[in-house]
């Protein structure tokens, strides 16, 4: 068995090689960082709208709140809840890309601005990918989609809690400064609308449904809760048709970082630097180690020969 003396030892001699294999790592770190290109986070900071996001159970009291709690309120979900979920659906990446077009703009390479077409992807891995799906019955588009367009959001999107509050970090990280601020930009306003559209309808149908029962109610408390729940469903069309951001509003405007944030010049280097160090030593005790075994060999074999010269 090797013993950590002979290691150490081994290192010594070939301390000249660690350092070159360390240096090269170096070397090849700062290398990529010229390769790699950069990227830059871009970030905004939303909160609920205190007004739009307090639901009507909650402003209603007495008879009012008993009844609709017993009808069961058709505004229930929270605004803010759902701006979240909306922001990676497949209806707000449609949205976006029919008015704004960021396909193009997040697939630049696949996109010929001069012939106003997609590239065709003919790529090895692109063509056995294609193969395999179709072979599977999952053929792919040959041009992004939609779709694809939603999956893209959906990983470049971050959204953060903010020191356990209802504030919410939003963020991105793109090559293109400009795209990353269009992008959070649109993203915000059209599920922002999308929301507010979604509650109008679902305020108008309940409203059409509270004044058509009005009067059909005889009992007076009834009457007075029902006229109490259409009050507070017009002043929720109120909120609703405000200029005003409905769900989320913005407290920190999308803003990009001055300087890349990706890759790290810091983290490439230390992981580089940490490879050719371990790759150094290896290759040092890979060079050393027929050299220790040999050693050993000679070691044993003038251990086992000394009783025999005693002896004679």
């Amino acid at each position: 068995m090797i013993t950590a003396q002979e290691l150490l030892s081994a290192i010594f001699r070939r301390k000249f090689v660690i350092v070159l294999v360390f240096v090269a790592g170096i070397i090849c770190g700062v290398a990529c960082l010229f390769v790699i290109e950069p990227t830059y986070t871009i970030r905004m900071v939303i909160a609920p709208n205190p007004q739009s996001n307090s639901s009507d159970s909650n402003r209603a009291s007495g008879a009012a709140a008993l009844l609709f709690s017993s009808l069961g309120s058709k505004n229930s979900v929270d605004p803010y809840d759902l701006f979240t979920q909306t922001l990676a659906s497949y209806r707000l990446a449609q949205l976006v890309e029919k008015r704004d077009g960021f396909l193009q703009r997040l697939y630049p390479q696949r996109w010929d601005a001069a012939h106003g077409a997609w590239r065709s992807n003919d790529g090895l891995i692109a063509s056995i990918r294609r193969k395999i799906y179709g072979a599977l019955g999952r053929p792919l588009s040959e041009t992004p989609t939609v779709w694809d367009l939603r999956e893209r959001i959906e990983k470049l999107l971050v959204i953060t809690e903010i020191k356990k509050t209802a504030f919410r970090e939003i963020s991105v990280e793109l090559a293109d400064r400009q795209l990353g601020l269009d992008l959070l930009t649109k993203l915000h306003d059209e599920a922002d609308e999308l929301v507010r559209q979604d509650q109008k309808e679902r305020t108008t149908a309940y409203l059409g449904y509270l004044e058509s029962t009005i009067d059909t109610v005889t009992n007076s408390d009834n009457r007075k809760a029902l006229t109490d729940l259409i009050s507070e469903n017009q002043r929720t069309m109120l909120l609703i048709n405000a200029p005003q951001p409905f769900a989320a509003q913005v407290i920190d405007p999308p803003v990009a970082s001055v300087t890349p944030t990706n890759p790290s010049l810091v983290k490439i280097i230390l992981i580089f630097a940490g490879l050719g160090l371990v790759a150094g030593v290896f290759l040092a005790l890979s060079i050393e180690w027929r050299g220790i075994l040999e050693r050993r060999e000679t070691e044993a074999w003038s251990q086992r020969s000394a009783p025999h010269s005693s002896a004679a």
